[in-house]
C-alpha cells in the first residue's frame, strides 16, 4: 500500500486537470498557468483565443451536420414529438454559441476575476483552501463519473438503433460542454465561499481580541497596542469584504448571459425529456425507466451547484451575526466602525445572479418546478389532438432644436410635415390596395394582417402625438444636460453623438440588409414583397423611436460614470488627506462631496424627465414587438414543420433585429443601474480614517449613503407599468412560448384523426425506436393544405 500512495495523483494534480479539461473546451482565453492557478505575466505571447475559436467551429459543423441530417437524427413524423426534439436541441446549440460568444467578449472581465483572487489569494487559512480542494475534486470527479455511467446505460439501450444513437451523440456533445460550464461557474463559488469563511473567522476572532481589552487598563501601553491593532484589523476586514463583493460582482457578470442560456437549455431539455417519460408511460409502459434516467445528469447538477450556492449564501448572511457580537462598550470609534462595516454589509449584499435576471439559489428550483409543470400541461394538451398520420431628426422623432429662446424652428416644422405626409400617404395606399399588401386568400390570415396594419397605424400617430406634448420635457432634459456637461467638462462629451451615430447606422445597415435580402431573394410573391417593404418602412419609424431612447439613456449613464470617475478620485484624496491633511484639505474633500451629491440628484431627476418623457412610448413599442414577434414566430415553426427550412432561417434574421432593438434598450437600462450601483460601492470605500478624523466628511458620506438608499431606483419604467429590465425581456420570451403553444394547440386539434388505434400502438414503439418506421408516414395533408409563407 505504501509503494501505491506515491503514484496517486494529488489533489493539486487532479485539480489541475481539471482546469486543463476547462482550457481545452475554451473556458479560459487567455494565457493561464494551471498548475499554480495564476495568470502569465502580460508580456508573454501565448495566448488562447484559439481555443473558444476552434470550439465555435466544431459546434457549428455540428450544427450544419444535423441540420443537413435532420430526417436522420430528429424525430420527423409526428409533429409534437418533432418539435420536442427540436426545441431541446435548439436550445442546448443556443447555450453553447452563447456561451462561447460571451467567453471571448468577457475575457477581460474573466481575467480581472483571476486579478482580485491574487490580490486576496493570502487572506484564506490553509485548512479552509484544502477544505475547498477537497469538497470541489469530490463533487467534480464523482460527477463526472456519474455521467459516464449514465450515459454508458443510455447508449447499451439504444445501441440497435442507428437514428437513436445519432440523436444522443449530438445531445451528448452539447451536454458535454454545458455541463462542464456548470462546474466551471461552480469552482469559483467555492472559491469565494472560502474567502467569506475567513471573512467570518476573522470577525469572530476580533471579538474575541476585542474581549481581551478588559482584562488591561485603559491608560497602559499594551491597551493602547492592542486597541491599535484591533482598529487597523477591523479596517483590514472592511476593505476585504469590499474587495470580496467586487469578486462576487465579477463572478456574475463573467458568467451571467451563458448562465441565463445554460438554465434555459437545463429547463427545456428537462421539460422535453420528462414529456417522453409521459409519452412512455401512456404508450410503453416497458421503457419509461430507460427515459427517466436521462433526466438524472442534468438535476444532479442543478442540485449541485445550487447547493454550493446556497452554502456560500449562507456564510454571507452569517457575517451581521459575527459582526454584531463584537463587543463595543463606550468606545465611539469602534461604534462608529463597526457601523459602517455593518452598513456596508447590508448594502453591498452579496449574490449569486445571471445578470439580475434570477437569483442563483434554491428559490430557481421553485421557478424550474413552475416552469416545468406549465410546459408539461401544455405538452399533454397537444397529445389529446395529435393527428396519428401527418435618424432621429431626419424622422421627425425631436419635435424641437435646443436653441436659445426658440422651441421649434421651419426647418424641423418641414421635416415634422413631410414625415407624416409620407406615412400618412403610405397608409391611405395600403389601405387602398389592400390585395397587393395584405393576405386575403383566407378570414383569419386577412384578419392577421389587417389587425397589424390597424396596430402599427395607431402606434404611429399616438407616438407622433407623445412627441409633440412631451416637447417641453424633452428641453427640460437638455438642459439638465447642459448644466451637467458645465459641472463636469470632459472631452468625451463630443464622443456620445459620433458614438451613438455609428450604433444607428449599424443597426439600420443590419435591419436592411436582412428585409430587403427577404423581400427581393426569398419572398416569392409580389405581395409579400409589397409587405416586407411596406412595414420595413413603417417599423424603421418605431426602431428610431427606440435609438432615440437609447441616446438619452446612454447620456445618463455616462452623466453617472463621469460621477463615479469623481468619487474614485475623491478615494485617493481621502486616503491622502487620513495621512497628510489638514482642515484645508478637508474642505476641499467635503466641497467636492456636496458638488457630488448635487450631481447625483440632478441625474436622479434626469431619471424621473425621462420616465415621464418615453414612458407611453416603452409601452407601446412593447405591445407592437410583442404581437408582430409572436406572429412571425408562429410562421417560422409552421416553416421548419413544412421543411421550408431556409425561409423560416431567413425569416428569424429578419424578427432578430427587434430583439437586438429591444436588447440595447435594455442593457443601456441595466447600465445605468450598474453605475448607480456602483457609486454606493465607492462611497464605501471613502477613507473611513479620514471620516473618523473629519466629523463633517463622516456626516457627508452618511448623507450621500442615506440618500442612495432612501431614493427611488434609477429605472426605465413604462408608465410605471413595468420596469425596463432583463427581466421584461425573459417576462416576454416565456408569453411568446405560452401563446405559440396555444396557437399550435388550437391548430393541431383542427386536424382530423386517422387510424387511430393503429398509429397510436405505433407511437408507443416510436418512442425507443424513433427513427424504424416508414419514411413517408408522417407526410400529407397537412404540408400540402397549408403554404405559411404566403400570410
Amino acid at each position: 500500500m505504501n509503494l501505491v500512495l506515491p503514484l496517486l495523483p494529488t489533489a493539486r494534480q487532479l485539480l489541475s486537470a481539471a482546469f486543463i479539461l476547462f482550457k481545452l473546451f475554451g473556458f479560459i482565453p487567455f494565457s493561464f498557468e494551471c498548475y499554480t492557478f495564476k495568470l502569465k505575466p502580460t508580456g508573454a505571447t501565448e495566448t488562447l483565443l484559439h481555443l473558444p475559436v476552434v470550439q465555435f467551429l466544431f459546434y457549428a459543423t455540428v450544427f450544419w451536420l444535423s441540420l443537413k441530417y435532420r430526417a436522420n437524427i430528429f424525430y420527423t413524423d409526428l409533429q409534437i414529438l418533432s418539435v420536442n426534439d427540436i426545441l431541446k436541441y435548439g436550445s442546448l446549440m443556443l447555450a453553447v454559441f452563447v456561451t462561447l460568444i460571451f467567453t471571448v467578449l468577457q475575457r477581460n472581465t474573466h481575467r480581472s476575476t483571476w486579478d482580485m483572487l491574487e490580490l486576496i489569494r493570502n487572506t484564506a487559512r490553509l485548512k479552509f483552501v484544502q477544505a475547498f480542494t477537497h469538497h470541489y475534486l469530490w463533487k467534480f470527479y464523482s460527477y463526472l463519473v456519474f455521467s459516464v455511467m449514465i450515459e454508458a446505460l443510455v447508449l447499451h439501450s439504444i445501441f440497435k438503433s442507428p437514428s437513436d444513437v445519432a440523436y444522443w451523440l449530438v445531445i451528448l456533445v452539447l451536454h458535454a460542454f454545458l455541463r462542464l460550464r456548470h462546474l466551471f461557474h461552480m469552482c469559483f463559488i467555492d472559491v469565494l465561499k472560502v474567502h467569506l469563511q475567513q471573512l467570518h473567522y476573522g470577525l469572530v476572532e476580533i471579538g474575541e481580541y476585542v474581549g481581551e481589552l478588559r482584562v488591561h487598563r485603559h491608560d497602559s501601553d499594551a491597551y493602547r497596542e492592542m486597541y491599535h491593532r484591533c482598529i487597523d484589523r477591523l479596517l483590514e476586514l472592511k476593505r476585504l469584504y469590499g474587495q470580496l463583493w467586487e469578486l462576487s460582482d465579477r463572478i456574475n457578470r463573467t458568467f451571467g448571459w451563458a448562465q441565463i442560456c445554460n438554465f434555459t437549455g437545463n429547463f427545456v431539455q428537462l421539460s422535453c425529456d420528462l414529456y417522453w417519460c409521459y409519452v412512455a408511460k401512456l404508450y410503453s409502459n416497458d421503457g419509461l425507466q430507460d427515459v427517466f434516467i436521462v433526466l438524472l445528469p442534468t438535476v444532479f447538477l442543478i442540485v449541485l451547484l445550487l447547493h454550493s450556492a446556497e452554502s456560500c449564501l449562507r456564510v454571507a448572511s452569517s457575517l451581521h451575526s459575527a459582526l454584531l457580537e463584537i463587543p463595543l462598550e463606550n468606545d465611539p470609534t469602534l461604534r462608529k466602525i463597526i457601523y459602517r462595516i455593518g452598513l456596508q454589509i447590508a448594502q453591498q449584499r452579496i449574490r449569486l445572479t445571471a445578470n439580475g435576471l434570477f437569483e442563483i439559489n434554491y428559490s430557481l428550483l421553485k421557478m424550474f418546478g413552475t416552469g416545468i409543470t406549465t410546459y408539461m400541461i401544455i405538452f399533454i394538451t397537444f397529445s389529446k389532438g395529435i393527428p396519428f398520420q401527418e435618424i432621429d431628426v431626419a424622422l421627425a422623432m425631436h419635435w424641437f432644436t435646443l436653441k436659445p429662446n426658440k422651441t421649434i424652428d421651419c426647418e424641423t416644422i418641414f421635416l415634422i410635415k413631410l414625415n407624416v405626409g409620407f406615412v400618412s400617404a403610405l397608409f391611405w395606399w395600403i389601405y387602398q390596395n389592400q390585395s397587393l399588401v395584405l393576405f386575403s386568400a383566407n378570414a383569419l390570415g386577412y384578419l392577421v394582417d389587417f389587425s397589424k396594419y390597424i396596430l402599427m397605424m395607431f402606434t404611429y400617430y399616438t407616438l407622433v402625438l407623445e412627441c409633440g406634448l412631451q416637447g417641453r420635457v424633452l428641453r427640460q432634459i437638455w438642459e439638465e444636460f447642459y448644466q451637467f456637461q458645465q459641472t463636469f467638462p470632459r472631452v468625451e462629451w463630443a464622443a456620445q453623438q459620433r458614438n451613438h451615430f455609428v450604433t444607428v447606422a449599424s443597426f439600420v445597415s443590419y435591419l436592411s440588409w436582412w428585409e430587403l435580402t427577404f423581400a427581393y431573394c426569398i419572398t416569392e410573391t409580389a405581395r409579400g414583397k409589397n409587405f416586407t417593404i411596406t412595414f420595413w418602412i413603417l417599423f424603421l419609424l418605431l426602431h428610431m423611436r427606440q435609438l432615440q431612447t437609447l441616446l438619452y439613456t446612454d447620456l445618463v449613464r455616462f452623466c453617472l460614470k463621469a460621477v463615479n470617475e469623481q468619487l474614485a478620485w475623491t478615494i485617493e484624496l481621502s486616503e491622502g488627506a487620513s495621512l497628510y491633511g489638514g482642515r484645508r484639505s478637508d474642505g476641499q474633500i467635503c466641497a467636492h462631496l456636496h458638488t457630488l451629491m448635487d450631481a447625483f440628484a440632478r441625474a436622479e431627476r434626469l431619471v424621473e424627465l425621462l420616465n415621464r418623457a418615453f414612458g407611453y412610448s416603452f409601452t407601446v413599442i412593447k405591445l407592437i414587438n410583442h404581437v408582430y414577434i409572436l406572429t412571425d414566430t408562429y410562421w417560422i415553426v409552421q416553416g421548419f414543420i413544412s421543411g421550408k427550412v431556409l425561409s423560416s432561417l431567413y425569416l428569424e434574421g429578419c424578427i432578430s433585429s427587434k430583439f437586438i432593438c429591444l436588447m440595447m434598450n435594455l442593457a443601456s437600462n441595466e447600465r445605468i443601474l450598474w453605475e448607480c450601483h456602483r457609486t454606493r460601492v465607492l462611497l464605501h470605500r471613502i477613507d473611513l480614517r479620514w471620516q473618523l478624523r473629519c466629523k463633517r466628511g463622516w456626516e457627508m458620506v452618511q448623507h450621500f449613503l442615506l440618500k442612495l438608499e432612501s431614493s427611488a431606483p434609477f429605472a426605465m419604467t413604462a408608465i410605471n407599468m413595468f420596469r425596463l429590465d432583463y427581466v421584461t425581456m425573459m417576462e416576454q420570451l416565456s408569453q411568446l412560448a405560452n401563446l405559440q403553444q396555444m396557437q399550435s394547440t388550437v391548430r393541431m386539434s383542427s386536424e382530423r384523426f386517422g387510424k387511430g388505434l393503429e398509429n397510436g400502438a405505433y407511437l408507443g414503439l416510436a418512442v425507443f425506436t424513433r427513427r424504424q418506421h416508414d419514411p413517408e408516414g408522417g407526410k400529407g395533408g397537412h404540408d400540402a393544405e397549408y403554404e405559411p409563407w404566403e400570410c
